[in-house]
């Protein structure tokens, strides 16, 4: 029977495919209720989706931190992230082992060297099998290609987490999926997105927060395809979903 190690995949697996998971609410699924409009929390998610927009690519370091609801302490994992429009994005764990979790936009893979294993998922291209048009990928906010309103109503804090920042809580208009709470840390000013916030079915939060953007030189695009090492064990996301 295939191994699947789930104390290292779970931290990624509920978060980076649970995301991509959230992408399936379609018009089948059934309709939340819809909230009053929030000018001000409107107005800074269009702040947000301009300025993403406007990046072709950009690198940042990451903190991951997993905090499972029922069992086991806080996991932090740190690594860099790398963007380049569209929708394709790596990200690399540096500790507190290497990891890395790669999309080119429509497959996704999350390798484990240590346990010569890898995840293969589809990271969406906003159609259903039958050819409806699904809903957002949220891993879409940071590569710039999402249209955030069309799929949440925002909410804004009334608490800023730091001077110059304010968070945005979205909660979806179609309920669906894995992630059952979902909210963005961002620049007032720029509308840079600095951290991500989600909770699962299951109570597990896990946060991330980015630092240390860099602009500069193109990523070359053989960043974003993967090819799996021979004798890796290869899982289907949907091995891995409750």
């Amino acid at each position: 029977m295939r191994r699947i190690v789930w104390l290292r995949i779970l931290p990624v697996a509920v978060v980076l495919l649970g995301l991509a998971l959230l992408a399936s609410a379609g018009p089948g699924n059934a309709p939340s209720s819809r909230l009053a409009p929030d000018p001000e929390a409107v107005a800074l998610i269009e702040r947000v989706e301009s300025y993403h927009q406007s990046l072709p690519h950009f690198e940042a370091r990451f903190e991951q931190r997993f905090s499972p609801r029922i069992f086991g302490r806080d996991r932090v994992e740190t690594g860099r992230l790398t963007v380049k429009r569209p929708a394709r994005m790596r990200w690399d764990y540096e500790e507190p082992e290497p990891k890395v979790f790669v999309s080119d936009g429509a497959s996704t893979w999350f390798h484990v060297p240590a346990d010569q294993q890898v995840v293969v998922g589809a990271f969406g291209d906003g159609q259903g099998a039958d050819g409806e048009a699904e809903g957002l990928n949220p891993l879409e906010f940071l590569t710039g290609d999402a249209t955030i309103l069309d799929h949440f109503d925002a909410l804004l804090a009334s608490e800023p987490p730091d001077p110059g920042l304010r968070t945005v809580a979205l909660v979806p208009r179609q309920t669906n999926g894995e992630i059952t709470s979902l909210s963005l840390t961002v620049d007032a000013e720029s509308g840079r997105i600095q951290g991500i916030e989600s909770e699962d079915l299951e109570g597990n939060r896990t946060t991330f927060r980015f630092t240390d953007f860099r602009f500069g030189t193109s990523p070359d695009d053989s960043l974003f395809t993967f090819i799996i090492p021979p004798g890796t064990d290869v899982v289907t996301a949907s091995d891995i979903r409750p």
